[in-house]
Parts: structure tokens; sequence; C-alpha cells
């Protein structure tokens, strides 16, 4: 409950609002993998500002599991979900899901996929981001990392895809006297194809 009222020089200004949050949370762990979910409800009345009232849902789902020999696998997933109604009217969900493997202990891939979607008044928004990630180190001296992405991007007034490539090479080398070197370089490719209503790149 907030109730203030502030004058300055002649003017008065009130904040007369009740703000009603309701949250319940809860996770298990299990002997490989772990379980959470978040759940959170929101409702504002503003008695000065009506058109500022609003109820919001928010929630989130989460789990995680290693698995495969050695546990050498870990899978990670997670779920979150918004709404909220009144004068800025919108919905918020996003998937994301992510694999890593460790082939071994100087190898490793992993791969990520994302789902994103918005709506509001304007029109709604939805995007697939994908990865793929490749790294290696070689007598801890010189890691290589080869990366690949893919992203679709539905908007109100078209579409717009983005494809690219990337390879990293870091250097690293102990010195006398306890210094340590280290190089980089890395190159990029990245194809933006744009797809609107009244342009198309």
């Amino acid at each position: 409950l907030t109730k203030e009222e502030t004058s300055v020089l002649g003017q008065t200004f009130k904040r007369d609002e009740t703000r009603t949050i309701v949250e319940y949370q809860c996770s298990k762990g299990f002997e490989t993998s772990d379980l959470t979910f978040r759940y959170e409800f929101t409702d504002l009345d503003d008695r000065e500002n009506v058109v500022g009232n609003f109820k919001s849902h928010a929630a989130e789902l989460g789990y995680s599991l290693d698995f495969g020999e050695n546990l050498n696998r870990r899978w990670d997933s997670r779920l979150r979900y918004f709404t909220r109604s009144g004068r800025a009217q919108s919905t918020f969900l996003t998937a994301d899901e992510a694999l890593r493997i460790d082939h071994y202990e100087n190898l490793f891939t992993d791969y990520r996929y994302l789902l994103t979607r918005i709506e509001t008044d304007v029109g709604a928004t939805t995007t697939h981001a994908g990865t793929v990630r490749a790294q290696h180190r070689l007598y801890r001296s010189l890691t290589s990392t080869l990366t690949g992405q893919g992203t679709l991007e539905d908007l109100p007034t078209g579409e717009r895809t983005r494809y690219a490539g990337q390879l990293d090479l870091d250097y690293q080398r102990a010195v006398p006297w306890n210094g340590r070197v280290f190089a980089g370089t890395g190159v990029r490719y990245q194809i933006d194809d744009n797809r609107f209503t009244v342009s198309r790149v």
C-alpha cells in the first residue's frame, strides 16, 4: 500500500496505489538432474492514475540433466512466459535449449536453440536462433573455436534471415619470470537478408 501527497510551489501531487504480489517457487534435485519452477502474479491498482493499472503473470520452468558415458553430456532447458494486461499489454515467451558434449578432455561441442515470441499492440515478432560450436585445445596453448549461427525473424513488416560462420584462434604461452604471452585472431562471414514489405536488402 502506497499513499503519498506532496505539495511544491502550490501544486499537489498524489499517489495512491495498491500492489498485490503472489509468488511461488519450488525445486527438486535428482541424482543427475535438477528441476525448478517459479510463478509470480502482480496486480497494480492505481487510484490516482487508473490508466496505469495492470495485471501480470510470469512463469519460469527449468530443467538440467547430466547423462551419457561418464556423464559427459549436459542438457539445459529453460522456458519463460510473461503476460501483462492494461495500457502496455504484451506477451513474452522464450524457450532456450542447450546441449554440451565433452568428447575428450581437449574437445567439446555445444548446440543451442532459442525461440523468442513477443506480442504487443503493434503485432507479433517471432525469432528462431540456432548456434553450433566446436572448441579444441592443442597442448594447452592453442585454442581453436569454430561457430555456426542461423537466425530467422518473423516481423510484422516482413522477414529477416542471418547466417554466419566464425573461426577464432587463441594462443598463449608461458615465458620466463612468471610471464605469459597471448595472441589471437579470427575471421567471420555473415549473410543478412532482409525481406520487408517496403524494401528488400
